[in-house]
């Protein structure tokens, strides 16, 4: 079944060039490097010996580089909607970012090979707890009860902020509340309880209790926990989760990735539907049905659902933005570590446009009802600089230093490999969207870091109570 899911991928990536190779104006040969350093990149980072974080990075970045330039200049007329500033699409502009782009691919599988040479590999036989057949019995019993407990634990904390705006996507936050509770609440709705799911079920994996459909318990804590943030993006700490499970599971590992694969697309494509209203967007499938430069009564609905469905594929990739941020700041004047460092130092401010936005006279929405912004990501942020050099050793060290921080999660967190995943998606994701209040980055280090610590303690205590109390 591998193979064949390797196979799709492969003649998906093959009809895709070919568009891309038809319709890119500029060297066809450059197009053609940059495609093969992509696609390298990518399967590189899946090899033995893989590393969480640079699997999602690495994916990343492939998809908001070479899948988005691919897709969008064969199916939307060169039209990169989050906007490309002064950036003019003759062939020599669009050569460079190409070669740009290329060398950003090249430093990472470079940095990936330093890892794997120098760093100590992630032992998976390393002794997990085990627990007593009395604990078994009792988990086993009130395993659906664990679950639907947690569920709703999450499900009232979620209403709450959902209803008083405490954290929420794309809306500033007036509300008086206090400091401590508001980011307890941020992070364990980001990922928090996420966490606490992946810290049950490797124990239960561990100890052969784990119930394949508790799955869809993953998926829900996801859906309400966007939902009540007004994200779209549930699909990431499910997909993280699942993705770490099919990798520790041995047994029907296939038949449970597309079990899960398919329930994830349904709640994602639920996720999607149910946010847009509340974030005063429209449904996607709705607007898609009565797109008015598409549709007659004279049509089909087979057409109907093909309009649908390009017009919700549109809608996915206009929420990617890294090589047309790329291009955005390619195209700007005054490049260098003085642009670099006052980037760096923005704080954004209700009312004000974004500093990326302003630099590329990308006018957008910023009251208290609503935020709208554009982010330049981590690889055009460092462009800033203007310096290839600078971008390429920064990438290297970014992907070798989070490498290892997963390293040190998974030996110290009882080689918990859901964690990892967890974690290590939260911070590549975050490097993917970087550029909004820069500076203020180490929050989100410093929050994974106590949440490493709370699970370390946690394991402590387990080890402890199984040492003394036989359990």
């Amino acid at each position: 079944m591998t193979k064949y899911i390797k196979y799709i991928f492969l003649i998906s990536f093959l009809i895709l060039f070919i568009f891309g190779f038809k319709n890119y104006i500029g060297s066809k040969i450059i197009y053609s490097i940059f495609t093969l350093t992509s696609l390298i990149m990518l399967t590189y980072s899946f090899k033995r010996e893989y590393y969480f974080f640079e699997i999602f990075f690495c994916f990343f970045i492939f998809l908001n580089f070479w899948l988005d330039f691919v897709v969008t200049i064969s199916f939307y007329d060169y039209f990169f909607s989050e906007g490309f500033g002064s950036f003019t699409f003759n062939k020599q502009s669009l050569d460079d970012i190409l070669l740009l782009s290329t060398l950003v691919c090249f430093s990472i599988t470079f940095s990936i090979f330093l890892r794997r040479k120098y760093f100590p590999k992630k032992n998976k036989k390393l002794d997990k707890i085990k627990l007593s057949n009395k604990f078994l019995i009792f988990s086993k019993k009130y395993n659906i009860l664990i679950y639907l407990i947690l569920t709703i634990i999450v499900g009232i904390l979620a209403f709450i902020n959902f209803k008083y705006s405490i954290y929420q996507r794309g809306v500033a936050n007036d509300i008086e509340i206090n400091f401590f509770l508001k980011y307890v609440l941020q992070w364990l709705l980001l990922f928090g309880f996420a966490s606490f799911f992946c810290v049950l079920i490797d124990l239960q994996i561990s100890n052969n209790i784990f119930n394949k459909l508790f799955t869809l318990f993953i998926l829900f804590e996801s859906l309400i926990s966007n939902l009540s943030i007004l994200s779209r993006g549930n699909i990431l700490n499910s997909s993280s989760i699942i993705f770490a499970i099919y990798k520790t599971i041995r047994v029907k590992r296939l038949n449970y990735l597309l079990f899960s694969a398919i329930f994830i697309l349904i709640f994602f494509v639920l996720g999607i539907e149910l946010s847009s209203p509340i974030r005063g967007d429209e449904s996607i499938i709705n607007s898609s049905l009565v797109f008015q430069d598409f549709k007659t009564n004279s049509e089909s609905f087979f057409k109907e659902i093909i309009i649908s469905i390009k017009n919700f594929f549109y809608f996915i990739f206009s929420r990617l933005f890294g090589i047309e941020a790329l291009m955005a700041v390619y195209s700007l004047d005054g490049l260098g570590f003085d642009l670099f460092y006052k980037a760096f130092s923005y704080k954004p401010s209700i009312g004000e446009v974004s500093f990326f936005d302003a630099l590329k006279e990308d006018y957008r929405e910023n009251t208290l009802s609503k935020v709208s912004i554009t982010l330049p990501g981590i690889v055009a942020f460092l462009y800033y600089s203007g310096s290839i050099y600078f971008l390429l050793f920064a990438l290297l060290f970014i992907t070798v230093s989070f490498s290892f921080f997963e390293f040190l999660i998974f030996k110290y967190c009882n080689s918990n490999l859901l964690l990892c995943s967890l974690f290590s998606q939260v911070i590549a994701y975050r490097l993917i969207h970087f550029g909004y209040n820069p500076s203020n980055s180490y929050m989100l280090l410093i929050s994974i870091f106590l949440n490493v610590i709370i699970i370390i303690f946690f394991y402590k205590i387990i080890n402890m109570i199984k040492k003394n109390f036989n359990i």
